[in-house]
């Protein structure tokens, strides 16, 4: 009983340390966004200079363009990937007992390989 909550503390512990690793990056350049400086110190303090700066410049109507692209395409694949979700999964309750085991096994693929393993 004392062992397997030892290895089970060192599991999740294993586990914290690798997203820890796999997240920092990500966390210390938001952070570092919000800097003053160059060289990622904050002796000038925090700022919006760099966001302001991106908004105002003279490609600004580019990055709008960009955003509504984006907005544009997520909707129509939102809608797209519904319409299909609910032709499979009626798709998947019509067939037969050894066909749905087989589909919905291969449909776990995705949720056993998560994103960040993928990325690596």
């Amino acid at each position: 009983m004392v062992k397997e909550k030892i290895i089970g503390f060192f599991e999740k512990f294993y586990l914290l340390i690798i997203l820890a690793i796999l997240y920092a990056p990500i966390i210390l350049l938001f952070i570092y966004s919000f800097s003053n400086s160059s060289n990622f110190n904050f002796d000038n303090g925090f700022s919006f200079e760099a966001y302001v700066s991106i908004f105002k410049s003279d490609k600004s109507p580019d990055l709008w363009s960009a955003i509504a692209n984006t907005f544009i395409i997520a909707s129509i694949s939102s809608v797209v990937a519904t319409i299909m979700g609910t032709f499979a999964s009626i798709g998947i309750f019509n067939l037969g007992k050894r066909a749905r085991r087989i589909v919905e096994n291969v449909n776990q693929f995705p949720i056993i390989n998560s994103e960040i393993v993928m990325a690596v």
